[in-house]
């Protein structure tokens, strides 16, 4: 632990030294997209707009969705996912967004109850084959009469993708759950509506693979409760130790950064 500390400190004028060169360096349409990103953020949602692509922006997302200008713009609009980029947002622009992160442990579940009322057929594409099949177990379980047009794993090259857009507009559902990481789920979503989808596509990140391998309630209720969840996260998934304590704290000077010399 000590080494560790002493790694971190010895490091931190590095990755400011990095931040600073990589924002004042970017092109300025980099620079741009916090003021492209953060108008779309939404504390409501409207479950069945047809026609709209819901994504959500997080700390670390931000990074790679700050790069693609043209899926951005083609995005409708964006939820708030996770408590640190609440509080940036508060900061930076004095603003209270309600956190709409895409799981169990927020509005899906109100999603996917609604979906079932109203007879809203779905579709999910995302994770590994064994997971997938796993996650639908789990849905079917607790949503019995939820009307699943059909699924696909995440693991697809781009020739399988055009192939599984074409699939998803003839099966035509209402809506589509994209899980497969950013920037690949956006620039799919972005794909299947420029080509003719006219549902509601939902990005969803590592929802389907959670649920498949620990169940509905990913979250105990007390970690929900104390927005310890990235604790949790952090205990249970081993591999996100390099994104909390690298990848983290330089996507937030990242963002402070792309705010401060918008404002210039």
């Amino acid at each position: 632990m000590v080494n560790f500390l002493f790694y971190q400190i010895n490091f931190k004028n590095y990755y400011i030294f990095v931040a600073l060169v990589l924002v004042f360096s970017a092109p300025n349409i980099y620079l741009a997209m916090i003021n492209k990103i953060f108008p779309k953020i939404v504390s409501k949602l409207d479950f069945f707009e047809k026609g709209t692509i819901v994504s959500y922006v997080n700390v670390y997302n931000y990074l790679a969705l700050r790069k693609l200008p043209d899926t951005v713009q083609s995005i409708d609009k964006f939820t708030l996912d996770g408590i640190l980029l609440k509080v940036l947002l508060r900061l930076f622009y004095f603003k209270k967004n309600n956190r709409l992160s895409p799981d169990f442990s927020s509005y899906f579940v109100d999603l996917f109850k609604d979906a079932v009322l109203q007879m809203q057929s779905v579709y999910f594409i995302g994770a590994t084959e064994v997971e997938i099949e796993n996650f639908v177990s789990v849905v079917k379980r607790k949503f019995i009469n939820l009307n699943i047009s059909g699924y696909n794993n995440g693991f697809v090259n781009d020739s399988e993708l055009n192939n599984l857009s074409s699939q998803i507009i003839k099966l035509n559902p209402d809506i589509v759950f994209v899980g497969l990481g950013t920037p690949k789920q956006e620039i799919f979503s972005c794909f299947l509506k420029k080509n003719g989808f006219r549902g509601t596509i939902y990005t969803c990140g590592a929802f389907i693979s959670q649920t498949a391998n620990h169940g509905f309630n990913y979250y105990p209720k007390f970690i929900n409760t104390l927005h310890m969840r990235w604790l949790y996260r952090l205990i249970k998934e081993r591999g996100l130790i390099k994104r909390y304590f690298m990848y983290y704290p330089f996507a937030i000077m990242i963002l402070t950064l792309d705010f401060l010399k918008s404002k210039l």
